[in-house]
């Protein structure tokens, strides 16, 4: 009905990519579980793997099977393999099917395991090959054992629908070309020539090419991003820093390859790329270098986003709705990273809301522009934004305004607000959650709310229970030194041994970020030109005695992709 929504560019922001980020540990689990957890894995993994299969059965082939099994099972219980069975029946009779392989197999090896592949491909003179191995996100992790026995046969490997074009061929006249990569079989291309692999982003994988294939890639970007399509923009974007966070890439090869995005207007590339380095955010906060990280995130978003979309809405359609997606990105990311005229703007127009509270800022960027004018604020700010929290009638303005009052810099006012939080009267208990959580969330908070929590135990736990928990564990993402360690010792000094299993996880975290640290700072440092006294003491992130990886608790990966502070996961306004 919408063409000009793009929706599948959208899919692989919204859904493909969550599921890679929901998929890529050993606390996942297949789409086939005998539990029928309905989790971003059963949803948007389970549509992930449908676009893929419609794309190498065909639209014609995927539907029409689908029509089948609804008419053959109607009023009938089913099960996966009725579904497999009318897909492969439609294929035989299209003439569809893949050559030489087993299509049950094919797909049943998607639905039965938990994770998915990241393909290598290396070019050596003239031929380029392609190999497979499971792909998880955390260096140590290990994959979970199989929950089912059709599992066992596939042994976390894939049957992956492989799809390519040739670099020199990326002008939008040439289809991509495919191939099957077998279970435990590398596969080989003749060709002398670089390739972007995966076309579209429809293949449920990552790819990983060699330095040179990187090398190319990056050069296209810079030189003709045009001709690379959005999809596969935001892909090599994510594919990248995933890769790299996983410690099987050069953590110069994302930062390289976002050099190009001063030019690149579109919402998709952009989202993804401020998803992926939230993560540099929250461990550069405090380091010597993130002014200069900052600046260099700036002199990509000012050009590519703020610039281009600034503050004025004139077209408010439906067709302009991702152009509204992208000023209120631009928005964000500019007053995040502290551009001076994104932060005039935001204070000039919350003063203007001040003067005439029914004139409301625009929800493109609302919460944005109420958190940058508090966060360079003071008490008049968070206390007029307080009143409007207790006047309006609206669910979704009160979110925004509950996020926009936790960015003050203010250590009493963030105490104070920590105290109203917990009073149920005030801030609703379905609210309380989110609302902890938007209070953790912020560099300047995160050690007063670790302090309010052990200094106000008894009293926090008594009025809201383990409810406090999202803000301590949103405030422990951005922990990254061995003082970090001792902060959450203290705490479990006065919270006692019911929070040991969360405590030991977020210990986990922290050291995971200070070998990240330890590993990355310096290498950032130097790719951005950081003269060499400007560095981080590196004694912060010794490990003496690396807490073993513990067993998978609820809060362990808050602050990784799918569970950060973003639009898309839902956790923000």
């Amino acid at each position: 009905m919408y063409p000009y929504w793009t929706l599948d560019e959208y899919f692989v922001y919204d859904d493909f990519q969550r599921a890679l980020y929901a998929d890529d540990s050993s606390g996942s689990h297949p789409l086939l579980h005998q539990a029928g957890l309905f989790s971003t894995v059963t949803y948007s993994k389970g549509a992930s793997i449908l676009r893929m299969v419609r794309n190498f059965l065909g639209e014609d082939t995927f539907v029409t099977a689908i029509q089948n099994y609804l008419d053959d099972m109607a009023y009938d219980i089913a099960t996966y393999k009725d579904l497999l069975g009318a897909w492969i029946d439609q294929a035989q009779a299209d003439g569809v099917a893949p050559a030489g392989l087993n299509l049950f197999d094919i797909i049943e090896s998607w639905i039965v395991q938990m994770g998915f592949p990241m393909l290598t491909v290396t070019k050596s003179g003239n031929q380029i090959t392609v190999s497979q191995e499971i792909f998880l996100i955390d260096p140590a992790d290990t994959p979970a054992t199989f929950e089912n026995e059709e599992a066992d046969k596939y042994n976390y490997q894939w049957y992956v629908p492989f799809s390519y074009t040739k670099v020199s061929e990326l002008d939008g006249t040439n289809k991509p070309t495919y191939h099957w990569l077998a279970l435990d079989k590398s596969m080989t291309i003749d060709t002398n020539e670089d390739i972007l692999a995966n076309v579209g982003a429809v293949g449920f994988y990552r790819v990983n090419y060699d330095a040179g294939m990187w090398k190319t890639l990056t050069e296209k970007l810079a030189s003709n991003f045009q001709e690379i399509s959005v999809q596969n923009r935001a892909q090599l974007i994510d594919d990248a820093f995933a890769i790299a966070r996983a410690s099987k890439l050069d953590i110069e090869v994302p930062l390289g390859l976002s050099q190009y995005l001063d030019q690149e207007h579109d919402y998709f590339p952009w989202t993804v790329f401020y998803d992926d380095i939230f993560y540099y955010t929250q461990m550069l906060g405090t380091s010597p270098i993130y002014g200069y990280f900052s600046d260099w995130v700036l002199s990509l978003a000012v050009p590519g986003l703020y610039a281009e979309y600034g503050f004025v809405e004139n077209d408010v359609s439906d067709q302009a709705f991702f152009e509204r997606k992208a000023r209120g990105l631009g928005v964000e990311i500019g007053c995040y990273f502290g551009a001076p005229d994104c932060i005039t703007q935001a204070t000039t127009m919350y003063k203007n809301w001040m003067n005439n509270p029914t004139q409301l800022i625009s929800a493109t960027y609302r919460s944005d522009i109420y958190c940058a004018a508090i966060a360079n604020g003071g008490v008049a700010e968070w206390d007029f934004a307080w009143d409007q929290y207790l006047k309006s009638d609206s669910a979704q303005h009160q979110q925004s305004l509950r996020y926009g009052m936790s960015c003050s810099r203010d250590a009493w006012i963030i105490n104070r607000y920590i105290d109203y939080a917990s009073d149920n009267t005030l801030v609703r208990y379905q609210d309380q959650y989110s609302t902890f959580s938007y209070i953790g969330r912020h560099e300047s908070n995160k050690y007063v709310v670790w302090a309010y929590a052990t200094n106000n135990y008894d009293k926090l736990y008594g009025a809201v229970g383990g409810t406090f928990s999202s803000m301590l564990s949103y405030a422990k993402n951005r922990f990254s030194t061995s003082f970090d360690l001792k902060v959450i010792e203290d705490f479990r000094e006065v919270a006692g041994s019911n929070w040991d299993g969360t405590l030991d996880s977020y210990k986990y975290t922290v050291e995971k970020n200070m070998q990240w640290r330890a590993a990355n700072e310096d290498r950032i440092a130097a790719w951005l030109n950081v003269p060499s006294d400007v560095r981080s003491d590196r004694s912060l992130f010794i490990i003496d005695n690396p807490t073993p990886r513990p067993e998978m608790d609820e809060d362990m990966y808050v602050g990784s992709k799918h569970m950060r502070p973003s639009n898309r996961r839902g956790d923000r306004p």
